[in-house]
């Protein structure tokens, strides 16, 4: 696979990032209000919601969108990489955290014969919910089999870390439409030129 072009520019990542925010924003809700609604057809205390689920959600959903690309990368590209995401999605270091966690999921599934969307998925089932006080240590293993042994959760889960079909051509020719010289690229803010 031949290199890609802007695999060591930050800007690039960054308005990646941005753009995967803005497409969840518009996508997501529906997709969580699903979740939330299986999981109490499930009787599971657990609830999907923003701005805690859009994060791991974006942030698998930017782990699908640039694994194919990944072997191009390199070191310092991939470096490169998750510090843009990181300034986009917050706290400091999720990007690498969540990106850790699915690639943990990837090396040891949740059961047996899982796909790489299905583990990229159960790590987003896993990470994305917020528990209600009143779930116990002891009901952690029961509450995460049930979330992702369920088809319906697995199926919701993956349509929440799928990126939209676009998301990496489109912005690929937006940045190359808006990509400035290399001294505005490396001392500008790239808000100014991206999103003015």
């Amino acid at each position: 696979m031949a290199k890609f072009e802007y695999r060591s520019e930050s800007p690039f990542w960054y308005f990646l990032a941005h753009r995967a925010v803005d497409q969840a924003n518009r996508t997501l809700p529906a997709v969580l209000d699903n979740l939330n609604k299986r999981s109490k057809v499930l009787r599971l205390p657990i609830v999907y919601e923003i701005p805690h689920a859009l994060a791991w959600a974006v942030a698998c959903q930017l782990y699908n969108v640039t694994q194919p690309k990944s072997d191009t990368l390199g070191k310092m590209g991939f470096g490169v990489m998750l510090s843009a995401f990181d300034r986009v999605l917050s706290p400091k270091c999720f990007a690498r955290i969540c990106f850790d966690r699915v690639l943990g999921k990837i090396a040891a599934p949740a059961f047996p014969g899982r796909s790489r969307e299905d583990s990229v998925a159960d790590t987003f089932l896993a990470n994305g919910k917020t528990v209600g006080e009143e779930v116990m240590d002891s009901q952690w293993p029961t509450i995460l089999e049930v979330c992702l042994s369920d088809d319906i959760m697995l199926s919701l889960g993956r349509d929440a870390c799928r990126p939209s079909g676009d998301l990496w051509d489109s912005t690929i020719t937006e940045y190359s439409r808006r990509r400035p010289c290399g001294f505005r690229r490396m001392f500008a803010d790239p808000n100014k030129w991206f999103f003015d």
